[in-house]
């Protein structure tokens, strides 16, 4: 089995590629980061099993060359799009570039690598693409200050995710987007440096991974809240 994860260079992506090198067998990690170094023990430790590619998805040249590379792994059978750049600032002080940095990386990123990507999902039996998302991208939910562009690109990712798993209904890919409460990262200590979250990376990884592997089935364009814990 062939997974591709996104954004392992710590927080949630390193404790989901940790967590499935561990516990599950027969599968192959295809980690993007853009650090390569941050995954160096877990090369050493598994390295018939994991495979690292270094590029930095916010920069749309390396994006395309990983997109180059990944259309050589026959099949893909889970895409796991973790990867996303949170900016908080207050309405006022949002700039142009700050837009484009957080809708590049948090929406338009995930949108392009499924899609390119199709074919290779194609030839699995269980394919199962997996967005990332967060509480403050659903509708209705409690939003926070300085969390404009942040909060409405995941909603975008929402509704991409709905709607690319209707238009390739008929191919038997899954997309389903999972919205994260608050998860004990550095990009949430950074942005809320006053508050603990409940949960760690590596409860969320558990959940991700389970999810992701045994229930590819059971869900298709499908909005789901995970975690609980809110600002």
């Amino acid at each position: 089995m062939n997974i591709i994860i996104t954004g392992t260079s710590s927080g949630i992506g390193y404790a989901l590629v940790e967590e499935l090198l561990f516990n599950y067998h027969d599968i192959y990690i295809h980690a993007i980061t853009r650090n390569q170094r941050a995954l160096s023990n877990l090369q050493k430790k598994y390295k018939k099993n994991l495979f690292v590619y270094n590029y930095n998805l916010s920069k749309t040249h390396h994006l395309q060359k990983l997109i180059s590379r990944l259309q050589k792994i026959s099949p893909i059978d889970i895409i796991i799009n973790n990867a996303a750049v949170l900016i908080k600032k207050n309405a006022p002080d949002l700039s142009l570039n700050d837009f484009y940095k957080t809708y590049y990386l948090n929406t338009y990123v995930p949108f392009t690598l499924s899609v390119s990507l199709i074919p290779n999902l194609q030839k699995s039996n269980i394919p199962h693409v997996i967005n990332i998302g967060s509480m403050g991208g659903l509708e209705k939910n409690l939003k926070f200050k300085g969390m404009s562009f942040y909060s409405s690109s995941k909603a975008a990712l929402a509704n991409i995710t709905e709607c690319l798993a209707q238009e390739f209904k008929s191919t038997g890919i899954h997309f389903n987007y999972l919205a994260l409460g608050t998860v004990q990262t550095k990009m949430m200590k950074k942005a809320f440096p006053t508050h603990k979250a409940l949960h760690k990376p590596k409860d969320i990884a558990k959940f991700i991974a389970h999810f992701t592997i045994h229930y590819p089935r059971f869900f298709n364009g499908q909005l789901i809240p995970v975690a609980s814990d809110i600002i």
